[in-house]
């Protein structure tokens, strides 16, 4: 039994954590899921802008980066990255966690074109409690 395109959106939509689709040019394209508010701020307001807006330089720099490096390669990469939500230009920073988060990005070439352009599913999960509690173990 196969599932139909509205019960696919529903699934996506209940995603605990978020993914984002994003352009080879730095575009946010798409956000899907999140639905684990204690764990992200609704990232909703990002669609459509340019990495280069929303994060400050450096960090919008190095994710640019990590979807040129997925592209390249062809393979799924993982990444780890702290991000404060108040890094984040547009999102409503005061819901959901505050202070700086750690992260675990995993970032898959997506087959199709986007508006004509290449881009990825970098899927997000917050590993904060892990890393803190890593860190006291050290």
């Amino acid at each position: 039994m196969a599932l139909s395109v509205a019960q696919l959106y529903e699934v996506m939509a209940q995603l605990p954590d978020p993914v984002f689709i994003l352009s080879e040019d730095g575009y946010y394209i798409e956000y899907i899921g999140g639905m684990e508010q204690q764990s992200y701020q609704n990232g909703n307001p990002l669609i459509g802008r340019q990495l280069l807006d929303a994060l400050p330089e450096d960090k919008a720099q190095w994710v640019m980066a990590q979807v040129a490096q997925a592209l390249a390669s062809g393979q799924v990469q993982v990444v780890e990255y702290d991000l404060s939500p108040a890094e984040v230009d547009g999102i409503d920073a005061d819901a959901g966690p505050q202070g700086m988060q750690r992260f675990e990005g995993k970032i898959a070439p997506l087959p199709s074109l986007y508006e004509g352009k290449r881009a990825v599913a970098w899927m997000t999960r917050s590993i904060t409690r892990q890393h803190e509690l890593q860190q006291r173990l050290k």
